[in-house]
């Protein structure tokens, strides 16, 4: 496993709409002082399953792919709901 050091002044855990848009907000809120605020976003999965919005992609889009449907993502979505 290759283990790599970054350095951010924010960072924001989760690549989905509310990471994107505190990322988008931070830097719009920045002080001149912060004006080269270096943000950064990660991400827990591939982002096929992943941060949709980081992707540019729904959640719909990501998860029906070749032989899959609407139906199962439907059923993905129950399952990880707990019903």
């Amino acid at each position: 496993m290759k283990i790599e050091r970054l350095k951010t002044d924010l960072l924001i855990i989760g690549g989905g709409t509310a990471g994107c848009y505190a990322a988008i907000t931070a830097a719009q809120n920045a002080s001149q002082d912060a004006a080269g605020l270096k943000i950064l976003i990660v991400e827990k999965a591939n982002i096929k399953r992943s941060g949709c919005l980081a992707a540019g992609v729904n959640a719909l889009n990501a998860y029906i792919t070749e032989g899959r449907t609407p139906k199962d993502y439907v059923e993905y979505a129950k399952k990880d709901a707990d019903g």
